[in-house]
C-alpha cells in the first residue's frame, strides 16, 4: 500500500465510522497484542514507511 491509498483507505474509514483512534495487533508469542500508533517513520533501508506502535 503506498501513501496515497493509506490516505484514501482512512478517508472512506472516517466517513464510514467517524473520528477514531487507530491501533494495531502484534503477534506476541501465542496471540495478539493490541497497540496505539505513534508514528510514521522512514526506513532509509527500504525506502518505505513504516508504522511504529508502543503496548497499550
Amino acid at each position: 500500500m503506498d501513501i496515497d491509498e493509506m490516505i484514501a483507505l482512512l478517508q472512506k474509514r472516517k466517513e464510514e465510522h467517524g473520528v477514531r483512534d487507530i491501533t494495531t495487533e502484534e503477534y506476541s508469542g501465542g496471540g495478539d497484542t493490541v497497540c496505539d500508533v505513534v508514528d510514521l517513520v522512514l526506513d532509509e533501508e527500504t525506502g518505505t514507511l513504516r508504522v511504529k506502535t508502543v503496548y497499550r
